[in-house]
């Protein structure tokens, strides 16, 4: 599982669906962060004493991804994920959280906190148990909805999605 399908999946079920067997070219906003500094943001935001690694590959039992940055720490570390926008909404929270699982796998260590950034700001927050047996939940259903096209509901991304043509759940 990679962690942009589980924000994807996050959005809606159908999207992340439609996005793992027909997938998109990149859109003008993923172009544009490509462009974005993670690293002066990350700097500019978050203070910490402990190491800090950009553009980290992640690989654990529930898939992989590829994380903004990860801070390492003696015995815990934290994943920030940094986006175009400071908008924070749970498809964001759901892939930090998603890096944070493949993260302890990666490091064999404990992810107390996540980070969500924008250029215009950092939100702190803390990976909870509650946090984590939502995700891994997530990740179960992701990958027994990707085998047949699963029910969801039209919500307000539907008139801008990519794959609202082929969904009969976007058609009013």
């Amino acid at each position: 599982m990679k962690g942009r399908l589980l924000n994807a999946y996050a959005i809606c079920p159908a999207y992340a669906y439609f996005k793992f067997h027909f997938p998109e070219q990149a859109t003008p906003s993923m172009e544009m962060g490509k462009e974005l500094d993670v690293r002066e943001v990350v700097e500019k935001y978050v203070n910490t004493r402990c190491n800090r690694l950009y553009s980290v590959r992640l690989r654990g039992k529930l898939g992989s991804g590829v994380a903004d940055a990860v801070i390492l720490c003696s015995n815990s570390l934290e994943v920030i994920e940094v986006k175009l926008s400071d908008g924070f909404r749970r498809p964001q929270l759901v892939q930090a959280a998603f890096y944070c699982l493949l993260a302890e796998d990666t490091f064999n260590k404990t992810c107390t906190r996540l980070w969500l950034c924008s250029p215009n700001r950092c939100v702190k927050k803390k990976f909870t148990a509650s946090l984590r047996q939502s995700v891994i939940g997530m990740v179960e259903s992701l990958a027994n909805d990707l085998k047949s096209l699963p029910k969801a509901r039209k919500n307000s991304y539907c008139s801008y999605c990519k794959y609202s043509s082929m969904c009969p759940w976007a058609k009013d």
